[in-house]
């Protein structure tokens, strides 16, 4: 019970990390598509490499344009955050509740 509950943490945990990282890179990204003019510096290119996959996939998709101002990323911090709060949080949380029972002997 201590190992999956252990376990369980580990990966909700790691997984949370991953997607705020993610979230910050995709900031990152709109940031830089407003102030970043060429040539593009090899660390914005970088992101850019990271980020782009899944936000092309949503424009392709989806019609996120409005008044010239590119919705996708804001689509898709929202899409991993509620990935984030309903498969990784409660992950974590359950993790938690077995370690809790494992210890108590419940």
């Amino acid at each position: 019970m201590i190992f999956l509950g252990n376990l369980l943490r580990a990966v909700g945990d790691v997984g949370s990390l991953l997607i705020n990282a993610y979230i910050f890179l995709l900031i990152i990204t709109a940031f830089a598509s407003w102030f970043v003019r060429y040539p593009v510096p090899p660390f914005v290119q970088a992101v850019y490499r990271l980020t782009e996959p899944p936000l092309r996939f949503l424009r392709r998709r989806l019609p996120l344009v409005v008044s010239g101002i590119d919705l996708s990323p804001v689509v898709l911090i929202v899409l991993l955050t509620l990935i984030k709060y309903l498969l990784f949080d409660n992950m974590s949380d359950y993790g938690s509740l077995l370690l809790f029972k494992g210890r108590i002997g419940g």
